[in-house]
């Protein structure tokens, strides 16, 4: 258990190194004067008008995962939904690595739930998905805008197009899904909890098997959504009086989302920055402008988890706990008794 302790805090503080090195390096790059000016010259009116989108971004979210639910029979309030989400949003905001919001969700629904394997199953789905979606979209962007997907580079390019079928791969063929389960794949954490996290996505996706058209919806929605936390992104850029085409943005800011997911850093810290600043570079974007982007992309992602907060700071994590489950369970009892009438 020690041990366990030490290696959590060991990689914690690796993450934390390196997050502060990246930041460092790009501070040192960038022209730290203009930087100021360039952040404090911004178009709040435009600021304000991506807080907007962003907002919309999550209600975008809450109804997917309401959708979910909804197929499996899980009928909990709008209001409890909302609030789990955006608390989830917000401590997975403040959190390590972005796949933590997930996490705190999971558990969050999981306590207003009978069966909480089923918070698990549809958290996992939203997450696959969205993960799905969003290089769905950068591969159609780059066959739309062949000359902006070439400046981005090959080796790029290969991960866009590859990235789809690569995650498809991974959730749905026990067999190359097997070959990461090999003891010297197991050693490397991370690894290790993204294959059992996606043979769960498969055992979820068996649940929902029936409710195919559902889970197109959700499919659809979900590429709005990405579509949204892109012009997020353009409209960023745009307050900063950065001018670059919105359809160079389908292509990068999925590739640097991506990237934020894994556990190199602390929350993406870092590997945001440095992702931005080495995308907009490639289009003859200056670094102090390219990192003064990726600030205010920052400043947008906590500002728009400031909801989050004050549920967590009314009613905790997940709402009052007293008598959810049994609330949950005679709401469940009730639909059935009426069904069998």
């Amino acid at each position: 258990m020690r041990f366990q302790w030490h290696k959590k805090q060991t990689a914690f503080l690796i993450r934390l190194i390196i997050s502060a090195a990246l930041i460092y390096f790009l501070i040192h790059t960038a022209d730290t004067r203009s930087l100021i000016d360039t952040l404090l010259s911004a178009d709040w009116r435009l600021f304000a008008l991506a807080m907007l989108f962003s907002l919309a971004k999550q209600g975008i979210e809450i109804v997917r995962l309401f959708l979910l639910f909804r197929v499996r029979d899980i009928h909990l309030p709008v209001w409890t939904v909302v609030k789990i989400m955006m608390t989830g949003t917000f401590l997975g905001t403040v959190s390590p690595t972005s796949l933590s919001t997930e996490i705190f969700r999971a558990y969050g629904f999981a306590q207003h739930m009978e069966d909480s394997a089923h918070a698990v199953s549809a958290v996992a789905i939203n997450r696959f998905i969205g993960l799905f979606s969003l290089m769905v979209l950068a591969t159609v962007s780059s066959l739309w805008q062949p000359e902006y997907a070439r400046s981005i580079g090959a080796v790029w390019l290969a991960v866009v197009f590859s990235m789809p079928l690569f995650l498809l791969a991974l959730g749905f063929s026990r067999k190359f899904r097997h070959l990461f389960e090999h003891p010297v794949f197991q050693k490397i954490d991370f690894i290790a909890r993204t294959v059992a996290w996606l043979a769960n996505v498969a055992r979820s996706m068996f649940a929902y098997r029936r409710h195919r058209l559902m889970l197109a919806v959700v499919f659809v929605l979900s590429i709005i959504f990405q579509s949204v936390r892109v012009i997020v992104t353009y409209l960023l850029a745009l307050a900063l009086d950065v001018h670059i085409p919105l359809a160079y943005f389908f292509i990068i800011t999925p590739i640097v989302l991506l990237f934020t997911t894994l556990p190199l850093s602390v929350g993406g810290i870092g590997i945001r920055e440095g992702g931005t600043v080495y995308f907009l570079g490639k289009i003859g974007i200056p670094p102090t402008q390219a990192f003064s982007v990726s600030i205010m992309w920052f400043l947008a992602a906590l500002t728009s988890s400031v909801p989050g907060f004050f549920f967590y700071l009314i009613e905790g994590f997940g709402g009052k706990r007293k008598g959810r489950k049994q609330e949950q369970r005679t709401k469940n009892e009730e639909r059935r008794t009426k069904n069998e009438d």
